[in-house]
């Protein structure tokens, strides 16, 4: 990336802490508001904030966070489980955005840290969504394979 000066600024990938709270909230807030990606999720600040306070605790979490002029310009959170039927450990995507004038590039290197951080805890598989088919051919590239859709069914606000 270029700054206003002309000068190249470096965009540094890196585990996430909780000194970062304050810019993943506000990041995420962005996100929430601003992207395609959320599925018409209202946000709920309060709720956000509980959820990225009790994550950020978490061991099984990995926050990748992309930073760019000390400022997050891309996040992949993903999370560790153990399969429920074969016990096998896997890194499933909790979220994964980076901003629109930033993707050249920077979300392959978010995955590929990502896959990387799952393999070091000895994930022996990696899911990540597929919001729309443009993700379809970074997916094959790297070596995944479809194995599950996801169908959604909203209810009516009942509270």
């Amino acid at each position: 990336m270029m700054a206003t000066t002309g000068v190249a600024t470096e965009t540094t990938i890196r585990m996430a802490t909780v000194d970062d709270r304050t810019a993943l909230l506000a990041f995420l807030a962005t996100v929430a508001t601003t992207s395609r990606y959320t599925g018409g999720a209202t946000l709920n600040l309060a709720h956000l904030s509980d959820s990225l306070d009790r994550m950020l605790a978490l061991p099984d979490a990995g926050f990748l966070v992309a930073i760019e002029d000390d400022r997050i310009v891309g996040l992949l959170v993903l999370l560790l489980f153990d399969d429920l039927i074969s016990g096998e450990r896997g890194a499933a995507e909790v979220c994964w955005y980076v901003e629109p004038s930033h993707r050249a590039g920077l979300g392959q290197r978010l995955l590929g840290e990502g896959e990387r951080w799952a393999d070091e805890h000895r994930a022996a598989k990696i899911q990540m969504l597929e919001p729309d088919a443009r993700f379809v051919p970074l997916y094959t590239r790297r070596g995944y394979t479809p194995t599950q859709r996801i169908w959604e069914r909203r209810f009516v606000c009942r509270g």
